[in-house]
């Protein structure tokens, strides 16, 4: 992974899930699982998602997303599965 890499968030949905978003809706998050050996490709993948705002915090896609991402980032550093399975959810 380059340092400058970028993932719009289809791109992520479909890393992530492994399947395309229903219709075009994001939103529509079918059953997926992350195993514990995917976790961290999984973390690396949203961080590439997170770049995209990282510059601009008071644009709105921006601060509706960084609850999502810090959801993640504390479920990641604290090693919980559930957790992380959860905010990952609640991100997609």
């Amino acid at each position: 992974m380059a340092i400058d890499d970028r993932m719009g968030k289809i791109e992520l949905f479909e890393t992530i899930v492994g399947q395309k978003p229903y219709r075009g809706f994001i939103g529509e998050v079918p059953n997926f699982e992350i195993r514990p050996e995917s976790v961290d490709k999984t973390y690396l993948t949203i961080k590439k998602m997170q770049r995209c705002y990282h510059q601009q915090p008071n644009y709105p896609t921006a601060e509706y997303y960084a609850t999502a991402f810090s959801k993640v980032e504390d479920a990641y550093l604290s090693s919980n599965l559930p957790a992380f399975q959860e905010a990952v959810e609640d991100l997609l």
